[in-house]
């Protein structure tokens, strides 16, 4: 005996969509997974804005005993809302080529003393766009960093 396949057809060809519960339940799992991946992308934008923020730190640790090492006459004096550019005057106060660009979106708060003792850079960095933190001044995850000449110490950190 044959089954008469025509009627299964027609059934088919009856039911022409989607139920709204269906398409209701698509987009609910559309809306979830679209929010996972939107918190996920911020996380690694503001990771990504720190690595900058500690690059910079880094850098000037490096440009500080470099200059320490070679005598350079510079005022790392640097406020949060100055420019970019860090070391751009002698200690006199007259300019030169900046020793340290900040990347973009990174702001540095540098104090410098040089006095009988020696050089002291005392730093803290952190990027606009970079993990909040509401312990800080800044609102936003600080990076630490300073140099000794006298102690011969210089420091980086990350907390």
């Amino acid at each position: 005996m044959k089954e008469d396949h025509t009627s299964y057809f027609k059934k088919f060809k009856e039911n022409k969509g989607f139920s709204t519960i269906e398409l209701m339940i698509v987009v609910a799992i559309l809306s979830i997974l679209s929010q996972i991946s939107f918190d996920l992308y911020a996380d690694y934008k503001a990771k990504a804005y720190n690595a900058a923020a500690i690059s910079d730190a880094r850098q000037l640790v490096s440009v500080v005993v470099n200059g320490l090492i070679s005598y350079d006459d510079v005022d790392y004096t640097h406020d949060e809302n100055d420019d970019n550019r860090i070391g751009a005057f002698d200690t006199d106060g007259n300019p030169r080529p900046p020793v340290l660009i900040l990347s973009k979106g990174v702001k540095a708060k540098i104090d410098f003393t040089n006095d009988d003792t020696g050089v002291f850079v005392d730093a803290k960095f952190y990027s606009v766009g970079g993990t909040g933190d509401s312990s800080t001044d800044s609102g936003r995850r600080e990076f630490t960093c300073y140099v000794d000449e006298e102690t011969g110490e210089s420091y980086f950190s990350l907390d």
